[in-house]
């Protein structure tokens, strides 16, 4: 056992004295390959040159992930380049770009931050602005100290039906994808099918709202018109009990009187040939 271990011991002494040891690279211009097609379709020849480009980061920055080396405003050199087009043999002339100067600047801004915290420029990090009041998170949602941010509880199931994903977002089991390659088609957010629109359930929900909305449009006119045909029954009965039909009470006594004249004068006649 004791042989075995510093057997272990002579190998990885061995191991560490073959590694080698290389210096940091600090934030500064160096040769770097650069491909003379910024599209990369390799167009023109040469394909790759030399030039130089702003690259490394300095050790003493405690947060380097936050940070990023670009060139200073006397460090952009533009340099007229001539290349050949490998299809045509055409001499062509590309403007490209040498870094000749370089500086650390800070990445982030008050974009890079949430609503939880605060951007420092001094710092060039976002603070968080709750150390021990934590807000209320929604549903399904728990406060993350590291992340000063209401996170997905990991005790919430990632397991997700065919056709969803689950969204960390909105902590829960979402569509694969949010469109459909038929623009006349919908998808359908609990199915994840694509739908025709006229059959689409969201569109079902629109016509059904706008048939109750019809129905109900027909329904008070005819309740309007009912109304309407009760109060002119009620205006013709109270006129005709309280305006024509006294009226016709005197008119109807008057006709019996003339009636009674007539036959009179009748009877008078019939007398005077008897």
């Amino acid at each position: 056992m004791i042989l075995k271990g510093l057997l272990i011991i002579l190998v990885s002494f061995n191991s560490f004295s073959n590694a080698t040891s290389l210096e940091n690279v600090d934030c500064g211009s160096y040769v770097d390959y650069v491909d003379t097609d910024d599209q990369g379709h390799f167009r023109f020849l040469p394909r790759v040159v030399k030039l130089n480009r702003c690259r490394g980061v300095d050790n003493l920055i405690p947060n380097p992930h936050n940070y990023k080396c670009v060139p200073t405003q006397k460090g952009v050199k533009k340099i007229d380049l001539t290349v050949v087009k490998e299809q045509t043999h055409e001499f062509v002339t590309l403007a490209v770009e040498n870094n000749t100067e370089c500086q650390t600047v800070c990445s982030l801004n008050d974009k890079s931050c949430n609503s939880y915290q605060t951007f420092s420029n001094d710092n060039c990090e976002c603070t968080c602005n709750y150390d021990k009041n934590f807000p209320v998170c929604n549903l399904n949602f728990v406060w993350s100290k590291t992340d000063c941010n209401c996170i997905c509880s990991p005790s919430k199931s990632r397991n997700c039906p065919l056709g969803k994903q689950f969204n960390e977002d909105e902590c829960d089991c979402k569509c694969s994808s949010s469109t459909c390659p038929n623009p006349n088609q919908v998808l359908d957010p609990i199915s994840c099918n694509c739908l025709d629109k006229q059959k689409s359930p969201s569109t079902g929900r629109r016509e059904e709202v706008k048939v109750c909305k019809n129905s109900i449009s027909m329904f008070k006119f005819l309740i309007g018109l009912v109304i309407e045909a009760i109060f002119f029954i009620l205006l013709f009965t109270l006129l005709y009990c309280f305006f024509f039909k006294p009226k016709l009470t005197v008119l109807s006594k008057q006709t019996v009187k003339l009636e009674n004249s007539v036959n009179a004068y009748c009877n008078g006649l019939h007398a005077t040939d008897v």
